[in-house]
C-alpha cells in the first residue's frame, strides 16, 4: 500500500493518471530521434503538465488542518505556477514552431515570446509574495482569489494565443491561394494545414477544463462532479492532442507507440471512473463516525513539560449558563477576562469568541488563524460550522474563578441537528471541554475539495462568491499558537490518559478514521493504476514486438522485395492468425504473379499490359471470393451470435473478447463483419474493371471520346507507379482539348505503358514526370506529351524502340513491348507517336490524334 501520509481521496487516482500519461508522452517526445522544435517544445509542455499535475496530487497529502511549517506547502503552489506557466509557454512556441518557423515571423515569435516569459516571471513572483510571505510568513489570506484570477487569466489567454497561432498557420498552409480565409479553415487543402486546425480545435478541450477548475475555485460548479469532469477532459486532451501530431510530425512514429497508447488511456481513465464509484460507496458505507465525544468531558490540565496532560471524565455540565452573546453567523465576539487565564505558558486576559465552538486567545488574531503557516493560540471544543441563526445560542458565564461558554442546541449548516457544547476555562490553566446532546449528522465527502484547510474566522468559503461552507474540519484540540508547533494527533475516546511532553498541538481529527479508511481503498486502486501503466509501457511493447510488430516488418520487407521485382521472395507465417493469413496470401500470391508472368514470356504471347492485368485479376479473384463467402457466412450467423453472447453476459461476470469486454465486443463484431464484406465488395468492383480494361471488343465501333477523361483514367491506373517512383509528377490539361475519335481502353493502354516507361526511367524519386495535354495550333489535333527526367536513350538505339520486343531493360524484366503496343494503338486512332531524347537529360513522347470535328 502507498504511504498514509498521501492521504488519498477520490480524485487522486485520478490525478494521478494524469500524472504518469503527462509524464510518459514528456518522457517519450524527449527522446524521439531526429526530433524537431516543435516536438522539442511540445515535450517541454508535458513536462509543465507533469509538474503541475503532480502539484495537485500532493495538494490534499495531509488532512490534518493545524500544520506546521513544512516542505509541500511550501513547494505546492510553486509547482502549481511553474507547471501551467512553463507549459503553456511552451505550447505557443510550438505553435509557432509546426511544422517549422516561417522566416517571416522569427521577429515576432522573439517578441512575444519575450512578453510572456516577463508575466509568467511576474506570476511567479506574485506566487512567492501571495504563499510565501503574506500566507507562510504571516497567515494572510487576502490575495488568495486576486492571485487565482490573476493565474486563470495568464493560463487562458496563453491557450486563446495558442488557438490562435494554430489557425493562422492552418490559413497559411492551406492550399489555393484564391480561397478566403474561413474557407481555408472550414476545409484545409494540405496535410499540415488540417493537422494545425485539428490541434487547435482540441485546445478547446485544454479551454474547458481550465474553466472548469476556475469555475470550481471561485465557487460556481460543485467540486465532487466537476473535479472529475475537470480531470478526465484534461487526460482526453493530453491523449487526443499527441496521436494527432504524431501522426503528421516530421519525425516517424511507430505503430507500437500508437498501440501502447491507445492500451494506456482507457485503463487510466477507467481506474478513474472507478475511483469515483468507490468514492461514492465509501461515503454511502461508512458508518464510523459515532466516536464524536458524546456525554462526557475531557480535562486537559498544565504540567511540568510547558503542556498538558489528557484525562477523560464522566460528563460535568454546568447548568446555569449565563448571559447570552450576541454572535451571528460568521461574527466573532472579544472578550475580557477576568483573571490572567495560563495558556501554553502565557497568560490571556482577552479572547475571542466564534460562532461555532472555538475560541482565539489574544487581543489581535489573524485574518485565518487555523490552519495554514501561524496559526492564532486556539481552543476548539468541537469544531463544526454552526448556524446561530437558525436556533440556539452562544452562553457566557464569566466567574471569579472560571470562565464558562456554552454553544447550546445549534443547528450545523445545512442540517437539521442541534449540537450542544460547553468549555470551562479556570484560573489554574486548567481546560474542561463538556459534551451533551451532540447530534452530528454530516459526513465527510471521498473529494477532499470539499473540506477546507482553513477555518476562517467568518466561517465563510474564501472563494469569490463567499458562501458558506458547508463542510468544516471536525475536531477537538489545543493549539499554543507556535508557527513549528509538531502535532499530536490522539485518538480522545481511546487513547486517554496522555501526558503531553512538550508543547505541541493536541488534538483529535474525528474524519482521520473516515479518510484512513478512505485511503486504504484508493490506495488499491492507485497501486493497480501505477502497476497496469508500468505494464503497459514496458511489458506491452515486448509482448507487441514479437506478436505484432515483427510479423508486420517481415511482410513490409518482403513487398519491399517485390515491389523492387524479386518476385521470388517468400516471407515465412509465424502465426495462425490474420497477419499470419495475410503472409501466406502475399505468397500466394507473388507465386502466381511468377507463374503467370514465366508462361507469358516463355509463350511469347505478352502483347499488352491489359493481358497481364487479366491474369492478376483472375488471380486475385480466387482469394476474394473465398472472403466473401465466408464474410457471408458470418453476416448470416451474427445475430444468433449476438443472442448467445447477450445469454452469457446476462449470466457470467464481465469478460473479454479480443481485448475487448463483452458490451463493447456485441457492438463492434456486426461492423466489424459489415466492413469485411464492404471491402471484398470494393475488390471485387476493381477486378471488374481491371477485366473491362483488359478485354478489347473488336466488333464494337468506335465512339467519340473526350479524351480529358481518357487522360485521367490512365493516370489512374499509373498512379501505383508514379507515386513510386517520383515525388513530382505534373499534369496539366487545356480547358480546350479536342475531343477524338476511338476506343477509350486502348487509348488508356497506349498512355499507360508511355507512363509506365518514363516511370522506369528515372534513377530516383527527386526526378520528375510532367504530362501536357492541349489542341495543335492548326486545331485540328490533340497533343499529349509525357517528358520525363530520366536517364536518357542513346541516339543509336533511339530508332529501334518501336520494335516488337527490342528493349534496353531485359535484365529488369523488360518485355520490349510497352511501345511496341502504344505506338500500335495510337497508329489504330490514325495519330503518330514520337520520340525525342537527350541521353542522360530524359525524353519525350509526343501523341498526336486527329480532332473529331464538332457538329
Amino acid at each position: 500500500m502507498l504511504p498514509t501520509w498521501l492521504n488519498l481521496d477520490s480524485c487522486s487516482v485520478i490525478r494521478l493518471a494524469t500524472l504518469v500519461l503527462s509524464l510518459a508522452i514528456a518522457v517519450y517526445l524527449t527522446g524521439r530521434k531526429g526530433r524537431s522544435p516543435a516536438t522539442l517544445f511540445l515535450a517541454l509542455a508535458f513536462y509543465g503538465a507533469a509538474l503541475f499535475n503532480l502539484a495537485s496530487f500532493l495538494e490534499f497529502a495531509s488532512i490534518y488542518y493545524w500544520q506546521p511549517r513544512n516542505l509541500k506547502n511550501l513547494l505546492v503552489p510553486l509547482f502549481q505556477d511553474l507547471g501551467p506557466g512553463g507549459a503553456l509557454f511552451s505550447l505557443v512556441m510550438f505553435a509557432y514552431y509546426f511544422p517549422c518557423l516561417p522566416q517571416r515571423q522569427r521577429r515576432e515569435v522573439r517578441v512575444v515570446g519575450a512578453i510572456l516569459a516577463v508575466l509568467n516571471l511576474g506570476l511567479l513572483v506574485f506566487t512567492v509574495w501571495n504563499f510565501l510571505l503574506l500566507e507562510r510568513l504571516a497567515s494572510r489570506y487576502t490575495l488568495e482569489m486576486s492571485y487565482y484570477a490573476t493565474q486563470y487569466a495568464f493560463v487562458g489567454t496563453q491557450v486563446v494565443l495558442a488557438i490562435v497561432l494554430l489557425l493562422r498557420r492552418s490559413v497559411l498552409l492551406a492550399a489555393g491561394k484564391h480561397r478566403s480565409w474561413w474557407r481555408k479553415l472550414l476545409r484545409p487543402e494540405g496535410r499540415s494545414a488540417a493537422t494545425a486546425r485539428s490541434l487547435a480545435l482540441i485546445l478547446v478541450l485544454l479551454v474547458a477544463g481550465v474553466g472548469g477548475y476556475m469555475l470550481m475555485t471561485f465557487g460556481f460548479l460543485p467540486p465532487a462532479g466537476a473535479t472529475y469532469l475537470i480531470w478526465l477532459s484534461f487526460l482526453l486532451f493530453y491523449f487526443s492532442f499527441v496521436v494527432t501530431y504524431l501522426n503528421h510530425a516530421i519525425e516517424p512514429s511507430t505503430f507500437q507507440v500508437k498501440l501502447v497508447g491507445l492500451s494506456l488511456i482507457p485503463v487510466l481513465a477507467l481506474l478513474g471512473l472507478t475511483a469515483l464509484l468507490v468514492g461514492s460507496a465509501t461515503e454511502k458505507d461508512y458508518h464510523g463516525l459515532d466516536q464524536l465525544p458524546s456525554a462526557r468531558t475531557l480535562l486537559f490540565r498544565p504540567n511540568e513539560a510547558g503542556s498538558y496532560d489528557v484525562t477523560a471524565q464522566p460528563v460535568s455540565f454546568r447548568s446555569e449558563l449565563g448571559r447570552r452573546l450576541d454572535i451571528g453567523y460568521g461574527d466573532r465576539r472579544l472578550l475580557e477576562v477576568r483573571f490572567g487565564f495560563p495558556f501554553f505558558g502565557r497568560r490571556y486576559r482577552t479572547l475571542h469568541v466564534l460562532h461555532s465552538p472555538m475560541i482565539y486567545l489574544g487581543e489581535t488574531i489573524r485574518e485565518d488563524g487555523w490552519g495554514g503557516y501561524h496559526p492564532n493560540p486556539a481552543i476548539a471544543p468541537l469544531l463544526l460550522n454552526l448556524d446561530p441563526s437558525r436556533g440556539g445560542g452562544v452562553f457566557l458565564y464569566d466567574g471569579p474563578e472560571t470562565l464558562t461558554l456554552t454553544w447550546l442546541r445549534l443547528p450545523e449548516l445545512g442540517l437539521d441537528n442541534a449540537i450542544t457544547v460547553q468549555l470551562a476555562l479556570d484560573r489554574d490553566g486548567t481546560i474542561a471541554m463538556s459534551f451533551d446532546s451532540l447530534d452530528a449528522r454530516g459526513r465527510p465527502s471521498s473529494v477532499q475539495m470539499y473540506n477546507f484547510s482553513v477555518a476562517t474566522t467568518t466561517g465563510r468559503n474564501s472563494g469569490a462568491r463567499g458562501e458558506a461552507a458547508a463542510y468544516w474540519p471536525r475536531l477537538t484540540g489545543l493549539h499554543p499558537g507556535l508557527a513549528d508547533a509538531p502535532l499530536r494527533p490522539l485518538s480522545f475516546p481511546t487513547e486517554l490518559p496522555y501526558a503531553s511532553p512538550r508543547p505541541e498541538v493536541l488534538f483529535d481529527s474525528y474524519e482521520s478514521a473516515y479518510f484512513d479508511y478512505l485511503h486504504s481503498r484508493m490506495s488499491v486502486l492507485a497501486v493497480l493504476l501505477l502497476a497496469a501503466s508500468l505494464f503497459i509501457l514496458f511489458i506491452f511493447p515486448i509482448l507487441f514486438r514479437t506478436n505484432l510488430i515483427q510479423p508486420l516488418q517481415s511482410l513490409a520487407a518482403g513487398m519491399r522485395r517485390a515491389d523492387r521485382g524479386d518476385l521470388g521472395v517468400r516471407v515465412q507465417p509465424r502465426f495462425r492468425d490474420e497477419i499470419g493469413f495475410l503472409t501466406r496470401s502475399f505468397n500466394k500470391m507473388l507465386k502466381s504473379i511468377q507463374h503467370t508472368e514465366s508462361s507469358l514470356m516463355q509463350a511469347n504471347r505478352l502483347n499488352s499490359p491489359g493481358i497481364l492485368l487479366a491474369s492478376m485479376a483472375h488471380q486475385m479473384n480466387v482469394p476474394n471470393q473465398s472472403i466473401m463467402t465466408n464474410a457471408s457466412l458470418l453476416g448470416q450467423a451474427c445475430p444468433d451470435l449476438l443472442r448467445i453472447l447477450q445469454g452469457c453476459a446476462s449470466e457470467t461476470a464481465e469478460y473479454l473478447i479480443g481485448g475487448l469486454d463483452d458490451k463493447e465486443f456485441r457492438k463492434v463484431l456486426p461492423e466489424s463483419v459489415s466492413a469485411i464484406q464492404a471491402g471484398a465488395r470494393s475488390i471485387a468492383a476493381i477486378i471488374q474493371d481491371l477485366r473491362e480494361f483488359s478485354q478489347e471488343d473488336e466488333s464494337s465501333p468506335p465512339s467519340i471520346l473526350e479524351l480529358k477523361t481518357v487522360i485521367q483514367a490512365a493516370v489512374g491506373l499509373a498512379g501505383g507507379y508514379l507515386r513510386r517512383s517520383t515525388d513530382r509528377f505534373g499534369l496539366r490539361v487545356a480547358p480546350d482539348l479536342p475531343r477524338v475519335r476511338g476506343h477509350a481502353q486502348r487509348l488508356e493502354q497506349a498512355l499507360l505503358n508511355l507512363l509506365i516507361n518514363a516511370c522506369q526511367s528515372l534513377p530516383d524519386r527527386s526526378r520528375g514526370i510532367d504530362l501536357q495535354a492541349c489542341r495543335a495550333k492548326s486545331g485540328i489535333e490533340a497533343i499529349i506529351s509525357i517528358a520525363d527526367e530520366g536517364c536518357g536513350i542513346p541516339t543509336d538505339v533511339l530508332p529501334r524502340l518501336k520494335e516488337r520486343f527490342f528493349t534496353t531493360r531485359r535484365s529488369a524484366g523488360g518485355s520490349g513491348l510497352g511501345l511496341f503496343v502504344a505506338n500500335t494503338r495510337i497508329a489504330e486512332h490514325h495519330g503518330t507517336l514520337s520520340l525525342t531524347s537527350v541521353f542522360g537529360s530524359g525524353t519525350v513522347a509526343t501523341v498526336t490524334l486527329p480532332a473529331e470535328e464538332d457538329s
